[in-house]
């Protein structure tokens, strides 16, 4: 059964003269971005583990009281794939009933929350990209804690946008484009999966489409709660994801005299068969945008595109580490 299209829903009143956003998350890579750039738009209480524990629902309501905030904005989530399938209920705690615990107190004091969601919510079945009204069918613990949590966030009653992004990645944090960057400069070869497509999408992206929802917000616009998805434009695959960076990396370090430390020669492309895991993965990720750029005019750079941009900071941070050297 495929799910109805979100309905409008306004922005309730909200007592509060100054602006105030509760970030959940901040010390994650979307998390770490929106902290960095919300700021130009409101006051914004930056909250990380430290600052509020997301497995006990009552702390998350001490700490929202005490802000008493204009917008949630949770970009908090249990997001070790593999390890979920062992930790389900850390998973669940934080994916779900934190999600819950927030969207509750947010529809009883009339505030705005805007939560991250993921591909994983499908089953990567699909031959074509997947829109918001697709069948949800997760194949793993982690999609299944992620759709919990939408469920919750649907269901408070709160005024909400859930964006349901894919394959994150930053030039800094944990994530696929730093392993890739790490083993390249370990090994003459890898091996990586081919057979699984999505769009890889920078935490920088996702931060400056979430500024320009929240703007929307605060200006008072009606705001059509539901589910949004927003990746960036284009696709590929893991394989077709490490052969950029390592290409990109080359070009960027050639153009800018950087001693480049890449080993790597090779890119095998393999099956994901070959590389068990022990939660399963999407076959497809590729999300369908068009309905976040015709409610909020957010649009996404290509991939490969934005991964240029991505690949020159991260060297940067390193030739300001002194991690790598200028050449000579």
């Amino acid at each position: 059964m495929q799910q109805p299209l979100p309905m409008p829903q306004p922005l309730p009143n909200t007592v509060n003269t100054v602006p105030t956003i509760a970030l959940f998350g901040a010390g994650g890579q979307v998390g770490s971005r929106l902290k960095a750039c919300l700021p130009a738009l409101a006051k914004v209480v930056a909250l990380d583990r430290a600052g509020c524990d997301l497995t006990n629902p009552a702390a998350i309501s001490e700490v929202l009281n005490a802000i008493a905030p204009t917008i949630i904005v949770n970009a908090a989530a249990y997001t070790a794939v593999d390890l979920a399938e062992t930790d389900s209920a850390a998973a669940e705690a934080i994916n779900a009933t934190a999600v819950a615990s927030m969207a509750a107190w947010a529809a009883k004091h009339g505030v705005f929350v805007l939560h991250y969601s993921t591909d994983y919510v499908f089953d990567g079945q699909a031959a074509h990209a997947y829109s918001e009204i697709a069948a949800t069918n997760p194949i793993n613990t982690y999609g299944h804690s992620k759709h919990r949590g939408e469920l919750a966030l649907q269901q408070a009653g709160c005024a909400y946008v859930c964006m349901r992004t894919s394959w994150v990645y930053d030039a800094s944090g944990h994530n696929f484009m730093r392993t890739m960057l790490r083993l390249g400069a370990e090994r003459e070869a890898l091996a990586v999966v081919a057979d699984q497509v999505g769009a890889p999408t920078s935490a920088w992206q996702i931060a400056e489409a979430s500024k320009a929802i929240v703007a929307y917000v605060l200006a008072r616009h009606p705001v059509p709660s539901g589910i949004y998805h927003f990746s960036a434009a284009g696709s590929t695959s893991w394989h077709g994801f490490a052969d950029a960076i390592f290409n990109k990396s080359h070009a960027y370090c050639a153009r800018n005299n950087i001693a480049c430390p890449l080993r790597v020669k090779e890119t095998k492309a393999i099956k994901a068969i070959d590389y068990p895991t022990a939660a399963a993965r999407p076959a497809n990720s590729v999300l369908d945008n068009r309905l976040i750029g015709q409610v909020f005019a957010v649009y996404a750079a290509n991939w490969a595109d934005e991964l240029e941009h991505r690949v020159a900071e991260y060297w940067q941070q390193q030739l300001a580490q002194g991690i790598v050297l200028a050449s000579h």
